[in-house]
């Protein structure tokens, strides 16, 4: 169990979620669907062989920029071609949160999320038409100074006094000092993040002031009799809740101007423990409203011409679809680890196979789904 989530590396973070085979009721009741869901019609792979593709974005002329994590660069693939447009400045440095804006290109850096001494660095970029790059904000010098979740508390919720938990898993905290930040949004001009370290939404306006939209709130987690001997948690535990971190992983504007936020969230999760969720921020407020829940590993989302909503389940093996006005998610495709999706028009990316396997080669791939209504 990782009640806090640990994030040394975006494969760390995603790998160290611990699979088992507990189950917990998705929350939200249905409402009436008052718009159409559409079928997943022809595909093509557009590139292959890509390490850790964690995030993605189409530019212009239907050129899709990708983000292989692991391997430390953004490529760009257009017309079957797949050409390098950022590298990692260093080995130790990650690059991904990639969003594309006509010419411009905006990513993060960062290095050292979830290192217990703080030691971590967080950067948001701009790289211009002409390959020109710039620094737009220091996201980590704005966890540094605010903490936006220091007031937030995780950990046990009706635990007995006289029930003794492993020393690895804190019995009750608040937010520390972390930042991943692990995708950007580009609206009205400004950047939102969505920091899975720092468990919140941030805007950065033109000037690079970073300010914090909103913090998400604790997932809770049952822990009946099954979920305990699953993770390895005394039996005195059952009963009681644990309110995990939320670990926003992307978010989205809809329609109505609302920020959309896939939660992962940092704790024990798989596809008989669906934890993920999806929730809407006010950009203005900073309010926050829970859409659904019971995606199983929610790493990424995107939102169709209809109003509906595709989330990635990395660990479910699909692509799910919550119709617009709805709080029913169902199966829009089923494919291997998928992490990153958008939508263009009637076309609809989803990045597969993103987590590589021991000792195996790259496997990622940018896939191209025709949607038909």
């Amino acid at each position: 169990m990782h009640p806090a989530p640990r994030y040394r590396s975006a494969r760390a973070a995603l790998v160290s979620t611990v699979m088992c085979g507990a189950l917990v009721a998705s929350g939200g009741a249905a409402q009436a669907s008052d718009g159409r869901v559409p079928t997943a019609g022809d595909q093509e792979v557009l590139a292959d062989d890509l390490v850790g593709p964690l995030s993605l974005s189409v530019g212009n002329h239907r050129t899709v920029y990708v983000s292989q994590n692991f391997a430390g660069s953004i490529d760009a693939v257009h017309r079957g071609e797949v050409t390098t447009v950022v590298t990692s400045p260093a080995p130790e440095v990650e690059v991904g949160a990639v969003s594309a804006l006509g010419g411009r290109l905006y990513y993060v850096t960062s290095a050292g999320a979830g290192d217990p001494a703080g030691n971590f660095d967080a950067h948001l970029k701009l790289r211009d038409a002409r390959g020109n790059v710039e620094e737009v904000a220091d996201l980590g010098r704005h966890e540094r100074d605010h903490n936006p979740d220091a007031a937030t508390t995780y950990g046990f919720v009706g635990l007995p006094d006289d029930c003794e938990v492993p020393p690895q898993i804190p019995a009750s905290y608040t937010g520390i000092l972390d930042s991943h930040p692990y995708s950007t949004e580009l609206w009205h001009g400004k950047v939102f993040v969505a920091d899975a370290g720092g468990n919140d939404i941030l805007s950065v306006d033109r000037d690079g002031n970073v300010s914090t939209v909103a913090v998400l709130p604790p997932t809770p987690l049952e822990i009946t009799a099954e979920v305990a001997a699953g993770v390895g948690l005394p039996a005195c535990t059952a009963g009681s809740t644990y309110l995990l971190e939320a670990v926003p992983t992307d978010v989205e504007v809809g329609k109505d101007g609302w920020l959309y936020v896939t939660s992962l969230p940092g704790g024990p999760e798989g596809p008989g423990l669906p934890l993920g969720a999806v929730y809407k921020v006010n950009p203005e407020s900073g309010a926050v409203e829970l859409v659904t829940r019971g995606f199983s590993g929610a790493t990424n989302l995107a939102i169709g011409t209809k109003g509906e909503i595709y989330v990635t389940e990395l660990f479910g093996g699909k692509v799910s679809v919550i119709p617009h006005g709805s709080t029913t998610p169902q199966t829009f495709l089923e494919v291997p680890l998928p992490a990153a999706v958008e939508v263009d028009g009637k076309s609809l990316y989803v990045t597969t196979d993103a987590l590589p396997g021991e000792d195996a080669p790259p496997a990622g791939k940018v896939v191209k789904v025709d949607l038909r209504y």
